[in-house]
């Protein structure tokens, strides 16, 4: 389903992204990156987990080497549906280099329960890490936290939630992230309905330091046929897009 997002959020235009590949599955839980980043990362810092880390197991296909630290407070294994149960012990608790922290990750300020960023970039100890996000809009509280460490984290793929609830939370948090990463691709997530202006609630980014991207172009047309799926098989997908400013 084709669909223009509005003006307001032509923050969200992506730039060229080359070699682009899938990472994770054919529906919610898999990301589009550049192939380059992966020999820019060795490390994987993974936040959110639900039922579903396909990327994480990708990941560590493509990177056998790779150290990958979860991060999720709300998930056990005693919360797990029966047939996921196996899974989550084949992945998170047969190898010394993959570890699921039943933590959720914030500032404690806000919630003394939370454990800070810093935290888990001295557990992981490395100094080339991917980051994946998505916390259900907590990414606003650890932001500053992320690109205070810019230096680590060559990139990530961050979903940012409450585009139509809170629209220039959402903005400033993109542009803000933007002053120091390549946004390379943009994906709606379609488990959220469309507002009134035609935009979804949330959207998965796709972002690349900037010292490691060439020369780039801002993209308006960017859905990746292939690669792009929907987020709930069966469901029709948001291919989102922006009219093109007019030159004066």
């Amino acid at each position: 389903m084709k669909l223009q997002l509005p003006n307001d959020l032509i923050c969200c235009a992506p730039s060229t992204i080359k070699d682009p590949v899938r990472i994770g599955c054919a529906s919610d839980g898999g990301y589009i990156v550049p192939r380059m980043i992966l020999d820019h990362c060795d490390d994987l810092l993974s936040f959110g987990l639900g039922e579903n880390w396909s990327f994480d197991k990708e990941w560590k296909k493509l990177k056998p080497n790779s150290k990958i630290h979860m991060y999720d407070g709300t998930v056990s294994i005693n919360s797990m549906k029966d047939y996921l149960r196996s899974q989550y012990n084949s992945f998170f608790n047969n190898s010394v280099t993959v570890f699921h922290y039943q933590e959720n990750v914030g500032k404690k300020e806000i919630n003394p329960t939370q454990t800070e960023f810093a935290t888990t970039l001295q557990r992981l100890g490395s100094k080339r890490i991917f980051l994946k996000m998505d916390i259900e809009g907590g990414e606003f509280q650890i932001l500053e936290d992320i690109l205070a460490h810019q230096d680590l984290i060559p990139g990530m793929v961050v979903e940012i939630h409450f585009a139509n609830y809170h629209r220039e939370n959402f903005k400033h948090t993109v542009e803000r992230i933007k002053d120091v990463y390549e946004l390379v691709h943009l994906h709606g997530n379609n488990h959220t309905v469309l507002g009134p202006d035609g935009s979804c609630d949330c959207f998965e980014f796709t972002f690349i330091r900037k010292d490691l991207c060439g020369a780039t172009t801002q993209r308006y047309e960017f859905y990746i046929d292939g690669l792009d799926v929907s987020n709930v098989p069966g469901l029709d997908d948001y291919e989102f897009y922006f009219e093109q400013p007019k030159t004066e």
